[in-house]
């Protein structure tokens, strides 16, 4: 549950969360410190539901997941896609997905199981294009210091697709 007062520079309240929005820089506003956005949020509620769903893959495959935390990274970006002039608007997600210890091969075995069960993979499947990658541990950034979930990202970033689906006529704002 979340209550949101004020839109994209407002407050959000839920039974464990209180929040301020700002608009997001790629969006024209100030993007400040402290506070965050509607991508920013779905990117951490979609990277933390995946990688639990890594998890839970992992366990059903007997492929042992790293003991720390800190071990096993999902840095998820979301773009906002689309036209605003014309009400044309959607989400473009990528996630880099780091493990610790395993494989790039079960690694892999281990997203694409993932990616059949966790929730929000599921209700985006066929709507929002998403890719993930699956990066060597210690490479191109990491939970720390990474740009990667702070969303509305204007940049034209790749077209690959997982679900096989773009929604039509969209393209990254400018």
């Amino acid at each position: 549950r979340a209550k949101v007062v004020g839109a994209r520079t407002g407050h959000v309240e839920g039974d464990d969360l209180v929040v301020d929005l700002t608009m997001a820089k790629a969006l024209g506003g100030a993007g400040d410190k402290g506070k965050t956005n509607p991508e920013e949020l779905f990117a951490a509620g979609y990277g933390a539901c995946f990688q639990s769903a890594m998890n839970a893959s992992a366990a059903s495959m007997k492929i042992t997941m790293p003991k720390k935390p800190e071990d096993s990274i999902v840095d998820t970006t979301v773009h906002l896609v689309g036209d605003m002039k014309k009400l044309d608007m959607g989400i473009r997600v990528e996630m880099k997905v780091r493990v610790k210890g395993l494989s790039d091969e079960e690694v892999q075995k281990v997203v694409n199981k993932a990616k059949e069960v966790c929730p929000y993979s599921r209700a985006t499947k066929g709507n929002v294009t998403t890719t993930i990658e699956v990066v060597k541990f210690g490479e191109g950034g990491g939970s720390k210091g990474s740009e990667g979930s702070k969303g509305a990202d204007s940049s034209k970033g790749s077209e690959g697709e997982v679900d096989g689906v773009r929604p039509k006529g969209h393209s990254d704002y400018q």
